[in-house]
């Protein structure tokens, strides 16, 4: 997302920074900020924004599911078709 806003050379300033796909969104809602996320991941309270918006377009992201190949536990691979069952829903 950074490199596609200096690319098309609009001023930005990062505000905030987080690991936490809970304190993005936490933001975000509050009206603070913009921010880069998966489309799985924008909740139903937020709307997208693009390049209608005067925002540049950004490249797609991607995602993987790691798994250890040797793990056996039933959830574990319960998890992983999920995972992979809804990701692959998102895809454009």
């Amino acid at each position: 997302m950074i490199a596609a806003l200096k690319k098309s050379r609009r001023h930005y300033r990062v505000a905030y920074s987080s690991g936490s796909l809970a304190g993005l969104l936490a933001v975000v809602e509050a009206g603070l900020a913009v921010a880069g996320l998966p489309l799985c991941s924008v909740p139903g309270t937020l709307r997208v924004v693009g390049e209608r918006e005067g925002l540049p377009p950004i490249r797609a992201l991607e995602m993987s599911v790691l798994r250890n190949p040797g793990s056996t536990a039933i959830a574990v691979g319960k998890l992983d078709d999920f995972l992979r069952l809804e990701l692959s829903r998102s895809v454009l």
